[in-house]
């Protein structure tokens, strides 16, 4: 039995601490952390850590959905139209993905892949995480860093002589 340096009985300490930790489940004081690591189509892009504060899903039964995950993703991308971009997906081998729906729980899922955005560009927020790199390519090859998009998105045209098409268009009859 340990001595308490504030004479109070050790058991009582013990006690105390047990209906701590069954009323607060470990880490869900502090929120959870998932790490969500983009696909590139050049292989494993860079990570990002998302922390999910506990007042976001601790009034939930369930606990946090994958659709609570994308929109914390999508506000740390800038928020805007990045959303409609984002696909929270797993890997079904090594060239299928399937999405995630928003309705599905988080679970015991602490590392997420992601489509549709380079996360190399973005913010890493007030929370003073690093940046993770995973195998990414460094080069960045095949994927902007503009806007966080992958080339796989489409963008528009800037106006310039370069965008036009060598193609002109038929005549009017």
């Amino acid at each position: 039995v340990e001595d308490c340096q504030d004479g109070a009985d050790p058991t009582d300490r013990a006690a105390e601490s047990c209906a701590a930790a069954e009323s607060d489940p470990p880490g869900q004081e502090q929120g959870l952390e998932v790490e969500v690591q983009c696909v590139t189509a050049t292989g494993p892009g860079a990570s990002i850590l998302i922390q999910v504060p506990p007042e976001r899903f601790l009034s939930l039964e369930e606990g946090p959905s994958i659709g609570l995950l994308r929109e914390l993703v999508t506000a740390r991308c800038g928020g805007g139209g990045v959303g409609s971009h984002i696909r929270l997906v797993r890997r079904l081998n090594n060239v299928l993905f399937l999405p995630l729906r928003d309705e599905e729980l988080l679970g015991d899922r602490r590392h997420l892949l992601l489509l549709g955005v380079d996360l190399a560009g973005v913010d890493l927020g007030d929370e003073g995480a690093e940046e993770h790199q995973t195998g990414g390519d460094s080069d960045g090859e095949d994927t902007a860093s503009e806007g966080g998009v992958t080339s796989e998105t489409p963008r528009p045209p800037t106006g310039d002589a370069s965008d036009k098409s060598s193609v002109s268009p038929p005549a009017a009859a």
